[in-house]
C-alpha cells in the first residue's frame, strides 16, 4: 500500500493521542496565537471517521517509553442495555511496542463530522486534522510519499495516510483546502485579520479559517475568503455562525481604502448589487457604520458616483420627492436592495427627500382653489375641448396646485397627477403649456432627465396635431374659407 507521509519536527506523547479533550500539540507560549486546533478532539475524531470510512492511517513518534508506531483497528463489543443488549464497534489503539489498548470511543462517534462544512470529499476533515497538527508543531513540515509504515527519525513525528484518488486530490489540489500552501500572494490581506484569494472553485463559495477550509456554500462569490479568528468555529471545525464570519470580512472590507485595493472593493460592492444572493451581498449587510472611516466614506462615495453617476441620489419613500429630484434638479433616483441602501446611507449618500429639501426646500401640494379650477376649465374649453385624445387623457389625471417658494418650477408630475405652480394660473399661455407638459409626463412615464425619449413623445404629439391641422384647413377651404383670413401665420 502507498501512503501520504506528513512529517514534522517534534514528538507526541502517546497518552495525548488517547485522552479526549486534551490536545496532542506541545503548545509553546510563542505559538499559542497560531495554533489551529483548540478543542483537543480533532485527532480522535479523525481516527473514528477514518475507521468508519475504511481509510488506513497511522502515526509514528516517540515518548519516554521509546519510539512507537500506532495503528488503529476496531473491535466489536456487546454492551448490556435496559431492554437487552447493544452491539457497538469501539476503537482500539494498536502500539508496535506495547500491543493493543481499548479506547472508550465508539466508531459511530462524531456522525456529522464529515458533512458539517458541505465539502463533498469525505476524507477532507481527516486530512485537515493531520495536516494542521503537523503545521501547528512545525511551520516547515513536509509532505512526501512512501510504501511502508516505518518508525520516525529521532525527534520527529510522521503521520501516514492511505493514498487513494480522494486523499491525493486533497494534497495535489491543496489550494482548494489549505491556504497556507498558497504559492502566490493573496489578492488582499490584513495580517491578523484575514485575506482574499483567487477563487479556487467557480460554482461555490469556499470560506477558510486560519488557512483551512471551514465552509462550502453553493451561493456565488468573487473570491475565496480567509479569516484568522478561530473563535467562529464549532468543535467540528465548521463555521458555527456565518454572520460572525461575514462580520469579520465586512471589517476587512472597510479597510480597503488603500488605492491598491480600490478595484477589489469596487468589485465586491458591484457583485452585491448585481447578485443579491451572493456572499458579497451578505457581507454588505454586516458592515457597521462605526467601521467606515472618513477616508473610506470618500472612497465609497467615489464608487457610488462611478456606478450611478455624480448626479444620483437614493430613492425616497415619498414619490413626490423622487419626482422633484428628477424633474427639477435633474438627478437620477436609484432604487437598490435594503442592505445596499443602508450601506450607502451610512456612507453619506443623500436620498431624494434630503436632496430636494437641501436644494429647493419643501414644495407644498394642495387642491386647486375654485378660481384655479375655473381657469383650468376655461383653458381646456377654449383650446383642448375639440382634441379628443388630449381631452380624454386630461380626464384621467387629477390636477393639483403646488406652492414652491423657491420659484424653481412651473409644474410637476408624479405620473399619477398633474401639479401646477400657483403663480402659473395667472397666465393663460403658461398654464396651457404647463398643463400639456405635465400631462406628457403622466402618459409617457418619462421624466425630464430622459431627454431624448421625452422629446420623441413630444415630436409625435406635434406630428399628430399638424396632421389634424392640415385636415381642418382643407375642410375650411372646401367651405370657401381662406386660412390667411384666420391668422397671418397661414398663407
Amino acid at each position: 500500500m502507498k501512503y501520504i507521509k506528513i512529517i514534522n519536527e517534534g514528538t507526541v506523547h502517546r497518552r495525548r493521542l488517547e485522552i479526549l479533550g486534551i490536545s496532542i500539540k506541545q503548545k509553546s507560549e510563542d505559538r499559542l496565537e497560531t495554533i489551529i486546533g483548540q478543542f483537543g478532539s480533532g485527532f480522535k475524531m479523525a481516527v473514528a471517521v477514518a475507521l468508519r470510512l475504511n481509510l488506513t492511517i497511522a502515526i509514528a513518534s516517540s515518548d519516554e517509553q521509546g519510539p512507537y508506531i500506532l495503528k488503529f483497528k476496531k473491535k466489536r463489543e456487546v454492551i448490556p442495555y435496559y431492554v437487552g443488549e447493544e452491539i457497538i464497534d469501539i476503537i482500539v489503539y494498536s502500539y508496535s511496542d506495547t500491543g493493543d489498548r481499548d479506547t472508550s470511543i465508539s466508531l459511530n462517534a462524531f456522525p456529522k463530522w464529515t458533512s458539517s462544512i458541505g465539502e463533498t470529499n469525505p476524507y477532507y476533515p481527516i486530512v485537515r486534522e493531520l495536516v494542521t497538527n503537523a503545521r501547528d508543531e512545525d511551520d516547515f513540515f513536509t509532505i512526501t510519499r512512501g510504501d511502508n509504515i516505518c518508525y520516525a527519525d529521532n525527534g520527529q513525528t510522521v503521520v501516514y495516510i492511505e493514498s487513494n484518488p480522494k486523499t491525493e486530490e486533497l494534497i495535489l489540489n491543496r489550494n482548494r483546502y489549505f491556504k497556507f500552501f498558497y504559492t502566490e500572494e493573496p489578492i488582499f490581506e490584513i495580517p491578523g485579520l484575514g485575506a482574499l484569494y483567487i477563487k479556487s472553485s467557480p460554482n461555490e463559495t469556499r470560506l477558510f479559517v486560519q488557512g483551512c477550509l471551514a465552509e462550502v456554500d453553493l451561493k456565488s462569490s468573487l473570491f475565496d475568503y480567509d479569516i484568522e479568528d478561530s473563535d467562529v468555529l464549532s468543535e467540528e471545525r465548521a463555521i458555527a455562525y456565518v454572520t460572525d464570519y461575514e462580520g469579520q470580512i465586512a471589517e476587512m472590507m472597510m479597510r480597503m481604502d488603500d488605492s491598491n485595493a480600490r478595484e477589489v472593493l469596487e468589485s465586491i460592492i458591484y457583485e452585491a448589487h448585481r447578485d443579491t444572493d451572493s456572499f458579497e451581498a451578505s457581507v454588505i449587510k454586516c458592515v457597521k457604520k462605526d467601521d467606515i472611516s472618513k477616508n473610506m466614506k470618500a472612497v465609497l462615495f467615489d464608487i457610488w458616483c462611478k456606478f450611478f453617476g455624480v448626479k444620483s441620489v437614493l430613492v425616497s419613500a415619498s414619490n413626490q420627492h423622487n419626482v422633484e429630484a428628477e424633474q427639477l434638479l435633474g438627478y437620477k433616483v436609484i432604487s437598490i436592495t435594503s442592505s445596499l441602501y443602508k450601506f450607502f446611507r451610512d456612507v453619506g449618500v443623500l436620498n431624494a427627500k434630503e436632496l430636494v429639501e437641501k436644494e429647493i426646500g419643501n414644495i407644498e401640494v394642495r387642491d386647486m382653489t375654485e378660481k384655479e379650477r375655473r381657469m383650468v376649465s376655461h383653458i381646456i374649453k377654449v383650446y383642448l375641448s375639440h382634441i379628443k385624445r388630449i381631452r380624454e387623457q386630461l380626464e384621467r389625471y387629477p390636477i393639483k396646485t403646488t406652492v414652491d417658494i423657491s420659484g424653481s418650477t412651473n409644474g410637476l408630475s408624479d405620473y399619477s397627477s398633474i401639479q401646477i405652480e400657483e403663480r402659473v394660473f395667472s397666465k393663460a399661455d403658461e398654464l396651457l403649456l404647463t398643463l400639456l407638459h405635465e400631462l406628457r409626463h403622466c402618459t409617457s412615464k418619462l421624466h425630464d432627465t430622459q431627454y431624448r425619449q421625452f422629446l420623441k413623445v413630444s415630436e409625435r404629439e406635434t406630428l399628430l396635431l399638424i396632421v389634424m391641422l392640415k385636415q381642418a384647413l382643407e375642410k375650411l377651404k372646401e367651405f370657401g374659407v381662406d386660412p390667411a383670413d384666420i391668422s397671418d401665420h397661414f398663407c
